[in-house]
Formats: structure tokens, sequence, C-alpha cells
């Protein structure tokens, strides 16, 4: 998955435990140090793709 797409799926279950936590139907409650865990994605080596040329198709309109 791309970087931009893990950080915002961490970001949507962050905002979801918030939710979670503050709704009083529900028992969960977040942990004490859960603003202690580091969320953003690691970029890894195998993860960066070179550029490659992608062909583009264009439609010519005859007149």
């Amino acid at each position: 998955m791309a970087k931009k797409s893990c950080t915002d799926y961490i970001g949507e279950l962050g905002r979801f435990f918030r939710w979670l936590h503050q709704a009083g139907e529900f028992q969960w409650r977040k942990p004490e140090e859960y603003d202690l865990i580091r969320r953003p994605p690691r970029e890894l080596d195998d993860d960066i793709e070179e550029a490659q040329d992608v062909p583009v198709w264009a439609v010519k309109l005859n007149k």
C-alpha cells in the first residue's frame, strides 16, 4: 500500500478509537499509554519504486 493510504487508514483508526473511548454505550477504554504509540508508517526500501515509463494513449479526432 502507498504510504499516504496507510497514513489515512491509521488516522481513521485513531479517530474510531477516540470515538469508541468517548461513547457511553460501550465498555471499551483506551489504554493509559495509548497516546505514546508511534503511528506514522515507515517507508521500507522495498516499497520505493523506480520511476517507470507509463504508456499513454490519446484519441485523435478527425476534423
